[in-house]
């Protein structure tokens, strides 16, 4: 394999981010504060990801992907082949994903170099069609088989949404709980009109759960 940008290319800068193992980035999500739980793709994804994967994973065009990985913001391995050009690590894609939510001005892309892919994937996005009452059926359908009241450990399953932002949004009134001899909990009809009001609210700042939730309506 060929260094992580191919001779002749846009002069890249410096790795922004370490090439991480595994159980390093599982410290850094322990140890992070961070609104989303990564957990689940590290064990979706195998250790070596392509960039077709790489993209559909950070919701980004395959020009940013691309952008991202000539430039060493996120390592991999390019052999400058025409197809199957780059491997990348999935721990560290995760790493770029908790410095993007953490310290996005690290690996920020600078602004105008890819102005009308915005407007694309908003196009593409299936929150632009969908309407309160919509996504409210498809959470419903989707939640049918948990249990009617839910723990905050539950909640943050089912959302990917990690337990302290969870807890936050409980302790901040935004979501409604019920005080239980075993714990605070949440009846299932509160979240599912908490998240529909949430996602249609924030549809650029949900989990990696939520997304993958929502874009089954594109199913």
């Amino acid at each position: 394999m060929g260094s992580a940008s191919r001779v002749g290319q846009i002069p890249r800068r410096k790795s922004l981010l370490l090439t991480t193992g595994a159980n390093e980035i599982q410290d850094r999500i322990r140890s992070t504060r961070m609104s989303t739980d990564y957990s689940a793709l590290l064990l979706e994804y195998p250790a070596v990801i392509s960039k077709d994967q790489l993209y559909r994973i950070c919701h980004i065009s395959k020009r940013k992907a691309t952008w991202l990985l000539e430039h060493g913001v996120i390592p991999c391995k390019d052999s400058g082949k025409k197809t199957r050009r780059f491997q990348i690590y999935t721990a560290d894609v995760v790493n770029y994903l908790i410095t993007l939510e953490n310290e996005p001005q690290k690996v920020a892309i600078p602004a105008g170099i890819f102005t009308n892919d915005k407007n694309r994937e908003k196009k593409k996005s299936p929150l632009t069609r969908l309407t309160h009452a919509e996504l409210k059926k498809h959470l419903c359908l989707r939640w049918n088989s948990e249990p009617d009241a839910l723990t905050i450990t539950q909640i943050s399953k089912i959302t990917g949404y990690n337990m302290q932002t969870v807890g936050q949004w409980i302790s901040k009134g935004k979501l409604q709980y019920v005080s239980c001899p075993d714990g605070r909990k949440v009846a299932k009809r509160w979240l599912i009109q908490f998240m529909t009001d949430y996602i249609l609210a924030s549809p650029y700042r949900l989990s990696y759960t939520m997304r993958r939730i929502v874009e089954d309506l594109d199913g």
